[in-house]
């Protein structure tokens, strides 16, 4: 979302929240704006109610439609690998169309354990403990446990040692394509875990 949309968001959660005063000398209304205005900042913003003219869910349809214009490599879906229908949520694994249930489409398994990115090289890397299953290229890492609605291709597989309770070990490293944003969410996400992360067989977003 851009700073405008997030704001209009906000000012429209609050708006609701708040109310329609049931006349000019609505005391009960004013005292409750006053909270508002208070607590969280809230001031009358005709410019962002503007934008939820035409109702709520034309402002959502807007917007997504906007971020799949602007930015397409940003607009993920999770769709159904079977009948190709958009799952109820983006970490759904169950059609709600078909029924069609893609829990057990996972490859490999591997347990976080760093991440980095090599200056002047394009690919970021994850490190983890291969747990089950074989790593190939072309497998799709699957952060949503995380969280993050990102299925990531792996485009290379290199090994990086590193000790762990005094004892050195070959990890595997995965090289992935992300933007900054993405980038920096996940540094955040995966700080201090030792959670699996799932490799899936073909693309589920």
């Amino acid at each position: 979302l851009t700073p405008t949309e997030k704001q209009a968001l906000h000012h429209f959660s609050l708006t609701q929240k708040l109310g329609i005063p049931k006349g000019p000398d609505d005391e009960r209304f004013l005292q409750r704006k006053r909270a508002f205005e208070q607590r969280f900042g809230y001031r009358d913003r005709p410019d962002l109610i503007r934008l939820f003219a035409d109702g709520y869910e034309q402002f959502i349809i807007r917007t997504a439609e906007r971020i799949r214009r602007e930015s397409p490599d940003d607009y993920r879906l999770n769709l159904c690998p079977n009948c190709g229908q958009l799952a109820r949520t983006p970490y759904a694994r169950q059609c709600r169309y078909c029924f069609h249930n893609w829990h057990d489409q996972v490859s490999a398994k591997l347990r976080f354990d760093g991440c980095f990115r090599i200056t002047g090289r394009p690919l970021f890397w994850i490190v983890g403990e291969l747990v089950d299953g074989l790593l190939d290229p072309g497998l799709f890492i699957d952060f949503t446990a995380f969280q993050i609605n990102l299925f990531a291709e792996v485009e290379g597989i290199e090994f990086c040692l590193k000790k762990r309770h005094g004892v050195a070990q070959d990890l595997p490293a995965l090289g992935i394509e992300i933007n900054a944003a993405d980038e920096a969410l996940m540094r955040n996400q995966l700080k201090d875990s030792r959670q699996l992360l799932h490799l899936l067989k073909n693309r589920m977003a």
